[in-house]
């Protein structure tokens, strides 16, 4: 399954938990997805999460 986080500023992204943020203050690098009533951590959410932070300057995520 390939990794499609809501985009920016969008109901479905404003109705995640933070928890579902890598900085959850900001909102900033989703990483879980829904599944069911419960949220769960993607392997692959978690990697391209992980990788636009670096991109961004952001190395202090981890």
């Amino acid at each position: 399954m390939a990794w499609n986080p809501p985009k920016q500023n969008t109901k479905a992204r404003k109705e995640m938990p933070r928890s579902a943020f890598l900085i959850p203050s900001q909102r900033k690098y989703p990483y879980k997805v829904k599944r069911g009533n419960r949220w769960f951590a993607s392997e692959q959410g978690l990697m391209a999460a992980y990788k636009r932070a670096a991109q961004q300057g952001n190395r202090g995520v981890r």
